[in-house]
């Protein structure tokens, strides 16, 4: 496997992993592609293809490195490989390059695809953190929804506080709702 960091439209995977990021997403969890190609520009901001050996697109990792953290803010395997364990290589992979803590974000489990995705996620060492965590919505017409914090590991009230100010003044900035 291999990543290729994406730094604008024009690149040769964008299209494609546009089309996956659409299908994997609620309406309310994705950015007008306007934003999305807003937001290639920000330097702390990585939209990384995931590459198979046979030069096949696996997926897409969207990931934000700060000084203190690592927000995985989306990260979608192409539908076609779904379940063979490669979201999990991936990941491994990803998590062995820093040292920082790596936050994401959940909907609350509650039902059978809600509890298998935290399940996933805490095979590969995330933890669940008690913050009320309400995410504002990346499109005008939705609304602010609820959301899990995961993170490995747990995180403190202050890095809490740093993400979530991060969130509402430099990620939320490329989207319909900014500040």
């Amino acid at each position: 496997m291999n990543k290729i960091r994406i730094t604008d439209a024009d690149s040769t995977y964008f299209k494609i992993c546009f089309e996956i990021y659409e299908n994997s997403f609620p309406l309310f969890e994705q950015r007008t592609l306007a934003d999305q190609i807003a937001v290639l520009s920000n330097t702390d901001y990585y939209f990384e293809v995931i590459i198979g050996d046979k030069k096949e697109v696996l997926g897409l990792l969207m990931t934000w490195h700060t000084a203190d953290f690592v927000y995985i803010e989306h990260f979608a395997i192409s539908e076609s490989i779904r379940g063979k364990n490669i979201g999990s290589r991936i990941l491994k992979d990803f998590m062995a390059s820093t040292h920082k803590p790596m936050l994401l974000e959940i909907d609350p489990p509650v039902d059978d695809i809600s509890n298998r995705r935290k399940e996933f996620y805490n095979r590969l060492g995330f933890v669940q953190n008690d913050y009320k965590h309400i995410h504002p919505a990346y499109r005008k017409e939705q609304k602010p929804h609820t959301l899990v914090i995961l993170s490995k590991p747990e995180i403190t009230p202050k890095l809490y506080e740093e993400f979530y100010s991060y969130l509402m003044n430099t990620i939320m900035v490329y989207s319909e709702n900014k500040n």
